[in-house]
């Protein structure tokens, strides 16, 4: 059996920029949230702009929640759908967040295993192996339609065992791995989606999980 859990109000993004990118990406505090837009087309981001006031770098992560209280049992599998807008050039990866009740910029470093400690922007501070991934890198992200991540069996995990399921959308060749943007593949390297807040749930993100059928549990006991 199919259950489609939404999105709730709490999604949104957390953003942090300026000059350098170590500075940038290892903050532990954002310069600016948002839990109210609709959509936004940079909500995952790891790039540059350079001009005459010399080069600024930004990186923004997404988060998502979700109430699973009534998941009991670990799901024989799921996945979560987040729907695309403007841009998609970014290479995302799903981790497990651990924001707070109230998204705000304190939580831009709220992932699990997350550790900057390293961090030199040549890959020095890679947390690809430190973090929990939920969803494996989509390369491709629709702009258009939804984009799919399959969930790891300790994201099943997690749905089963926890009230709240907590999310983090980032990119994965500089966010995730420390190397520093470079001009010109780095600055257009940041994807768009729509939150909750868009009009009607058809655009929302969303997780959808395919329940264990009880009958093969009654029957084993057999």
């Amino acid at each position: 059996m199919a259950t489609t859990i939404y999105s709730g109000s709490n999604d949104g993004y957390v953003l942090n920029s300026g000059s350098n990118w170590v500075t940038v990406r290892d903050a532990d505090t954002g310069g600016s949230s948002s839990t109210s837009q609709t959509s936004n087309s940079y909500a995952i981001r790891a790039s540059l702009t350079s001009g005459r006031g010399g080069t600024t770098y930004y990186v923004a992560r997404v988060f998502l929640e979700f109430d699973v209280s009534g998941i009991t049992h670990v799901p024989e599998s799921g996945t979560l759908e987040v729907r695309g807008h403007t841009f998609g050039n970014a290479d995302v990866v799903a981790a497990k967040g651990t924001q707070s009740a109230s998204l705000g910029t304190s939580d831009f470093d709220a992932i699990e295993g997350w550790d900057g400690s390293s961090a030199n922007g040549s890959g020095a501070g890679n947390n690809a192996s430190n973090i929990t991934i939920y969803g494996s890198e989509l390369s491709i992200w629709s702009v258009s339609g939804y984009n799919s991540f399959t969930l790891t069996q300790q994201a099943l995990v997690d749905i089963a065992g926890l009230s709240t399921f907590k999310v983090c959308l980032l990119e994965n060749d500089s966010d995730i791995r420390d190397a520093t943007p470079a001009a010109p593949s780095g600055v257009n390297t940041y994807s768009g989606l729509r939150f909750s807040e868009y009009s009607g749930s058809s655009n929302d993100p969303k997780i959808v999980i395919t329940e264990q059928d009880n009958a093969v549990f009654f029957g084993a006991n057999f």
